[in-house]
């Protein structure tokens, strides 16, 4: 529901009765995203309500998701990892930021894609074992 409401403008010429949302979803993902103009996806005039660098983020955890369920049983990924796959953002970041050389809507989604994947699992993994460890103490 989370990467549908971030592109529901998309869907809105299907589910045109669902427009009186779009003021709520804009203002509950600006709580976790800049939403600057200038860096959401656009095509026509439809836009995400999140950045290109978030969306990438919120796919990547989904997709994970998906494959965590159904492909990648017990995929364990380390700090080292989850360190690792924040790099490559956040030197992106950096770099727009210091104008090294200007945004790439395409870089920002893959680089937050990355780090969605993989912080996904990382969390996962995380919370299993906090279950694990409760369930032992209360043993």
């Amino acid at each position: 529901m989370w990467c549908f409401g971030f592109g529901a403008e998309f869907f809105l010429p299907y589910f045109n009765k669902l427009i009186f949302l779009v003021p709520f979803l804009k203002k509950n993902y600006s709580l976790l995203c800049h939403q600057d103009p200038q860096k959401v996806i656009a095509a026509g005039s439809y836009e995400t309500l999140v950045c290109a660098r978030c969306a990438g983020i919120y796919l990547g955890a989904l997709i994970s998701s998906f494959a965590n369920l159904f492909i990648l049983k017990d995929f364990l990924i380390s700090k080292k990892i989850l360190f690792l796959s924040s790099i490559p953002m956040i030197l992106d970041a950096v770099f727009t930021t210091f104008q090294i050389y200007n945004y790439s809507k395409i870089i920002a989604f893959l680089t937050g894609f990355l780090f969605g994947i993989t912080s996904f699992l990382y969390f996962y993994n995380a919370l299993l074992d906090l279950i694990l460890e409760l369930r032992e103490k209360k043993n």
